[in-house]
């Protein structure tokens, strides 16, 4: 046991005690009443309360890791994207070059290798 609860059950406590998972959130603080039985009676309530406040940090920064992720994932899929069709374009741009040349003078024209397998 840890801390003082209310000297009345609240609404988590008298849902326990008639033997089921109560739960209410007030303005401050979420709360939840868990019944414990013995011989399929209810001798007693575990309540556990937590301030919201400690809720509502850890879903900022939930959000703040996963924004930040998407941020990640979405700049390296750029930047690979960008090199891949650069590999790709540079040859495609070398070769209409040679074609150029090719019909201008009529001279034969060496293509530069891709370096694609």
């Amino acid at each position: 046991m840890s801390g003082e609860g209310p000297e009345i059950g609240d609404q988590a406590v008298r849902t326990a005690l008639a033997d089921g998972i109560g739960e209410s959130e007030g303005a401050e603080s979420y709360v939840i009443g868990v019944p414990v039985t013995q011989g399929g009676a209810v001798v007693a309530v575990v309540r556990a309360e937590q301030r919201l406040e400690v809720t509502d940090r850890r879903i900022r920064a939930a959000w703040a890791s996963m924004g930040l992720l998407a941020f990640v994932v979405f700049g390296a899929s750029t930047l690979l994207a960008r090199r891949l069709a650069r590999r790709i374009s540079v040859p495609v741009e070398a070769l209409g070059v040679s074609a150029t040349l090719l019909g201008t003078d009529g001279s034969a024209v060496a293509l530069p290798r891709s370096g694609m397998r």
